[in-house]
């Protein structure tokens, strides 16, 4: 079964600024069931990936500029879905530029301007999925711990 816990649409990063405090209280209700670090790692990497739909989507003329919903699934998955309005990228040749998602020691990777985002998703969610357009991302974190 699965339960809707919020749909927003914002034009702008400044749109969701405003809305910021309602996200993170759908989060942590959402999240209760996890330690208070886990319910920080998903919420910077959803946080990451609302970054990177806004960069994404800077320029468009098509309004909304990102859409994010967060559902339930079965009441023991947490799903996001970010969509942005922009062109999208080749999520498989950045992805395969990052070390091992199991690499335990990460102090000789060379982080660049981008890819820091992708890689703390890639490493706190359980699954990450992008579409073929490279423009949309859905996270899905298991809850039932």
């Amino acid at each position: 079964m699965r339960q809707k816990l919020m749909r927003c649409t914002f034009a702008t990063e400044q749109e969701y600024r405003t809305k910021r405090e309602d996200v993170h209280r759908c989060i942590e209700q959402a999240l209760i069931e996890l330690s208070g670090d886990e319910i920080t790692m998903v919420e910077i990497a959803i946080n990451e990936a609302l970054n990177n739909a806004f960069r994404a989507a800077s320029g468009q003329s098509t309004v909304p500029a990102v859409t994010f919903s967060l559902f339930l699934l079965d009441s023991q998955y947490f799903f996001v879905r970010v969509k942005d309005a922009g062109g999208g990228f080749c999520t498989e040749r950045l992805l395969s530029k990052f070390p091992s998602r199991e690499c335990e020691d990460n102090r000789d990777w060379q982080w660049g301007e981008s890819g820091r985002g992708l890689f703390i998703i890639e490493q706190v969610m359980d699954h990450v999925h992008y579409n073929a357009k490279g423009n949309a991302v859905s996270l899905l974190k298991n809850i039932s711990h």
